[in-house]
């Protein structure tokens, strides 16, 4: 299902506070996600019980759904980075000027953080 596609600023501070200044666990790695132009989105499995599950992805989910994002031309943080399998999005070289202009200002607002 998809858990998350477009988000704002605020939406993505909050859950970039998660595991640093607030309790819980990281799960963002920065506040300058493509989440925040509507070029990313969180694809999560369902578990037995038919809540998110975020920890636990059938290989398939690696094994089929990854590289079927790749071969469509979307890039997934888990495969460059080994970070984050549920994030899909839009490779950087793809990303219009506006958005790479957009994010290297939060770079600039936001030092330390994006």
């Amino acid at each position: 299902m998809i858990w998350d596609a477009g988000r704002p600023l605020e939406r993505q501070l909050d859950i970039y506070r998660r595991g640093r200044t607030e309790p819980g666990t990281v799960v963002t790695y920065t506040i300058s996600s493509y989440h925040l132009f509507g070029l990313a989105v969180d694809l999560v499995m369902r578990g037995p019980d038919g809540r998110p599950n975020f920890d636990n992805p059938p290989r398939w989910y690696y094994t089929e759904v990854l590289p079927l994002a790749a071969r469509h031309g979307l890039s997934s943080l888990y495969l460059t980075s080994g970070k984050d399998p549920p994030h899909i999005e839009v490779p950087n070289s793809e990303a219009p000027a506006a958005v790479v202009t957009a994010r290297a200002q939060l770079t600039r607002d936001f030092p330390g953080l994006a």
